[in-house]
């Protein structure tokens, strides 16, 4: 069972409209939506993992001392 991107309800699906619409804050999303939304916060998470490691680094790197 999915949970919902806004609040992190769990989602029903809903036969007759073909949609999955979360059980507490009400928001309605076909598959397709609840796949995008997914991986774009996926790609965002990764993308700031990167920039993580990345300022790690340079703050090491920036604190050697010769």
């Amino acid at each position: 069972m999915p949970r919902c991107p806004e609040c992190g309800g769990k989602m029903i699906y809903q036969k007759n409209l073909k949609v999955w619409v979360c059980t507490s804050c009400g928001i309605m999303l076909t598959r397709e939506q609840l796949d995008e939304i997914r991986e774009k916060i996926i790609f965002e998470s990764r993308q700031e993992e990167k920039k993580s490691k990345a300022r790690e680094y340079l703050d090491w790197w920036m604190g050697k001392e010769e």
